[in-house]
């Protein structure tokens, strides 16, 4: 059980108490900006990555769910996942990974346009798929935002 709940709570990050969804987003974020830099062209691989981040998280958080409840503070694979998933095709830049990064949380946090009704769906797949949603809004209002920007420039 020691793998799983090191899983689901993002490498022990989870357990730093309040704010630890924040923090997780902020090591995940942090953690694939220094990828780029360290391995260039490794953002086309950041689909795959998310995707399995979500499905180890789906089973991870379902694991843990008998000892730890539903979704409690100390699972952040979720937030891990979804700010994966806010990064993809998001221009690599430090203003567009602190943007995606407060885009991100604000959507988990406040959970508009549907993302609150995910929670609803039973054990992990509820706890994933909420941060799922809010990953795939952050890295389109970014995408927009940056491409407008482009636009207004020319």
């Amino acid at each position: 059980m020691w793998f799983w709940k090191f899983v689901a709570s993002g490498c022990g990050v989870g357990y730093a108490g309040r704010g630890s969804g924040t923090w997780a987003s902020m090591v995940t974020a942090l953690f694939l900006w220094l990828a780029t830099r360290w391995f260039p062209g490794m953002e086309a691989h950041w689909p795959w990555l998310a995707l399995g981040l979500t499905s180890i998280g789906v089973i991870a958080s379902q694991k843990v769910q008998h000892i730890w409840g539903k979704d409690p503070q100390c699972v952040v694979i979720d937030e891990a996942a979804g700010m994966a998933i806010g990064l993809c095709w998001v221009p690599l830049t430090g203003v567009h990974y602190v943007l995606a990064l407060i885009i991100f949380r604000l959507l988990d946090i406040y959970k508009p346009f549907y993302i609150k009704n995910l929670e609803r769906f039973p054990g992990g797949f509820g706890v994933m798929a909420d941060d799922v949603l809010a990953g795939i809004y952050t890295s389109l209002i970014v995408q927009t935002g940056s491409w407008l920007a482009v636009q207004g420039l020319n």
